[in-house]
């Protein structure tokens, strides 16, 4: 029996299957329209499956409660007019966080590439490194990405002025990168991202040590950061295209680590 292992990064289990032989004029109109016994078939086993997979996932919840520390959360606070308070607040795990909890359930990170990029503009030279990672756990793997740069704040910024190349260490830059995408495998992995803050309260968990974030503007256009998977404008999207050809939110394009 042969069998396919499905891995997509919005997928949330690994599907085993074997794959059915399509013959006749049912199967044949069913695949012209994109419906083939292959995907009813996972239909079918998600649906029989669904109540564990959501036990599961609870389970996993709350030992990522207890593994984490206060200070490893980070919360994103928004506008949005619908909510009594005038915000909107969402917890996402940090780096450090994502690192320990890991380490404790066993996330496996393999294929890595990565590469430097080169620019220059009116402040002169700069440098970003890219991480690529296949992040793999309880039999499902994504693909996660990481940045890091020379004009991140925490390395090539000082009394608001933009250091020369000669003064910044490129290996820490470069280590950035890559536990950033190690960080990103283990968000998307485990759902640890733009969590709603009331679930922290139902859990009893407190925020007061975590960083935060504000942003003036709603975050409700469907787009978002290629990197950290925040909802981006419009604006923003054009903008990180033009200059970073790929799509990221405005924390992501001065390097701030979250």
């Amino acid at each position: 029996m042969k069998k396919e292992k499905q891995i997509t990064e919005s997928q949330d289990m690994e599907i085993l299957e074997t794959q059915p032989e399509i013959n006749g004029e049912e199967n044949k109109a069913m695949e012209e329209v994109g419906i083939s016994d292959k995907y009813l078939a996972h239909l079918d086993f998600v649906a029989n499956n669904i109540d564990r997979f959501v036990t599961a996932k609870q389970k996993i919840w709350q030992a990522i409660l207890k593994l984490a520390k206060p200070g490893d959360w980070v919360v994103f606070e928004s506008e949005d007019k619908n909510s009594p308070t005038g915000k909107r607040s969402t917890v996402c795990l940090s780096g450090a966080g994502a690192d320990r909890i890991a380490s404790s359930i066993g996330i496996s990170f393999a294929n890595w590439k990565d590469r430097k990029e080169l620019g220059k503009d009116e402040k002169g030279e700069w440098y970003r490194f890219w991480f690529e990672v296949d992040a793999s756990f309880g039999g499902r793997t994504v693909r996660a990405m990481g940045r890091a740069g020379s004009r991140d704040k925490f390395f090539g910024i000082a009394h608001g002025q933009v250091k020369e190349l000669s003064d910044i260490d490129e290996s820490n830059i470069r280590m950035a990168a890559f536990h950033n995408a190690m960080k990103e495998g283990v968000k998307i992995l485990l759902g640890v991202r733009n969590i709603p803050v009331e679930e922290f309260e139902k859990a009893g968990i407190q925020l007061a040590y975590a960083r935060r974030y504000e942003f003036k503007e709603p975050t409700t256009n469907g787009l978002a950061c290629s990197v950290c998977q925040r909802s981006i404008t419009p604006a923003e999207a054009n903008f990180s295209l033009k200059k970073y050809k790929t799509k990221l939110c405005r924390e992501c394009q001065k390097g701030e680590e979250i």
